[in-house]
């Protein structure tokens, strides 16, 4: 087989310290690593996690109440919470105002209706239902959304006089005595999703009970009010702004990839060098002693000879009998194969960088000849 020199005898190789290539190796480690912190901390801030969903649903009815002209009253209406003469009451004003709020924005859809009820009860037992009468005040109103709170808002004028009269007329037309109601009712049907999961499906109601058929004494409305408070348990993490979820994805995953191109590529083990190395020690096996850096001071040795091929230094321990020391100068980079016979010391020496430098000649050569 052809001879292969490691190193010519007028031309030397040397090596950058390990040291400055543990330090660019740490260097560019600690870029990686910023890196990759920095893509999953982008990710992590894009990351979302709730445990609950607060939501306040509030709602109340005002009303006025417009009088006739009378000699007694300077004012056109009296205001809530008051006492009222029924044979004064030309119509009453009735103002809904709903508001639902949540403590973040979810996908909303609602619908709501006002209707008008004649409600006639015995007058001793207020559940004994003797005639209902139903009028729809507003259609069905259906909106939808996405936003933190949603709100509605409905003003009537009331007819109070044609309900009363109505009313009058049934009682006197079968001689009865009996209670009768006037109720207004806002019903407000509505679902919520919070990150596409259902959060609520509910329906809600305003009232005011207006009293009809009392002529001449004093009459009280009465409205009821919504005030519900509510924590919404969710124990959900999602992406909320997928964009920078994935800019941190792109900048970790190069990270990763420059880790793996640097360990496991760049500082691969199995290179020209290396495969060498290896093919000197399992072919000369018998011949070749190890050694970690032996103390070996070359000065002591009148003689050095410097040999360029490993066959050379065979010839020469077939000649003095002496095995071949071999340890690594330069891990992964330069070695010495050495014999020590009296006073003279024979060196083979391997790099790396020669090995290279003449790979990419040989290279070069076969593309010309090509």
């Amino acid at each position: 087989m052809s001879q292969i020199k490691y190193e010519d005898v007028d031309k030397k190789y040397y090596v950058k310290s390990n040291k400055m290539k543990a330090k660019s190796k740490r260097i560019a480690l600690i870029i990686v690593i910023i890196l990759f912190l920095l893509g999953l901390g982008i990710m992590l801030s894009s990351i979302k996690k709730v445990s609950v969903i607060k939501n306040n649903e509030s709602g109340v009815v005002d009303y006025k109440v417009y009088l006739k002209n009378n000699d007694f009253y300077s004012d056109k209406y009296l205001g809530k919470g008051m006492q009222y003469i029924a044979s004064l009451i030309n119509s009453i004003n009735v103002d809904f105002t709903y508001n639902n709020r949540y403590s973040d924005t979810v996908d909303y859809e609602y619908e709501y209706e006002v209707n008008a009820k004649i409600l006639v009860t015995d007058k001793y037992d207020s559940s004994k239902v003797l005639y209902t009468k139903d009028e729809v005040l507003v259609q069905p109103v259906k909106k939808s959304g996405r936003d933190a709170v949603f709100s509605i808002g409905e003003n009537l004028d009331i007819d109070y006089e044609k309900y009363n009269s109505y009313v009058s007329a049934f009682k006197e037309t079968y001689a009865l005595d009996v209670d009768s109601n006037l109720i207004i009712t806002m019903k407000i049907h509505y679902n919520s999703k919070y990150n596409e999961k259902q959060i609520s499906n509910k329906e809600s109601n305003l009232n005011i009970s207006v009293p009809l058929t009392k002529n001449t004494i004093d009459i009280k409305i009465d409205s009821n009010k919504l005030q519900n408070n509510i924590d919404i348990p969710i124990d959900e993490s999602f992406i909320e702004n997928k964009i920078i979820f994935y800019l941190g994805a792109i900048v970790s995953s190069v990270s990763v990839i420059t880790f793996i191109i640097l360990y496991l590529f760049v500082g691969k083990k199995n290179d020209i060098y290396s495969r060498e190395i290896k093919r000197i020690l399992k072919n000369y096996d018998r011949l070749i002693v190890t050694s970690s850096q032996p103390n070996i001071d070359e000065n002591n040795y009148k003689n050095k000879v410097t040999v360029t091929t490993i066959e050379e230094l065979i010839d020469v321990n077939e000649l003095t009998g002496e095995p071949i020391i071999y340890y690594e100068v330069e891990p992964g980079e330069k070695s010495y194969f050495i014999i020590l016979k009296q006073d003279t010391l024979y060196k083979l020496t391997v790099t790396k960088e020669y090995f290279e430098k003449l790979q990419k000649v040989t290279q070069k050569e076969t593309e010309n000849n090509e």
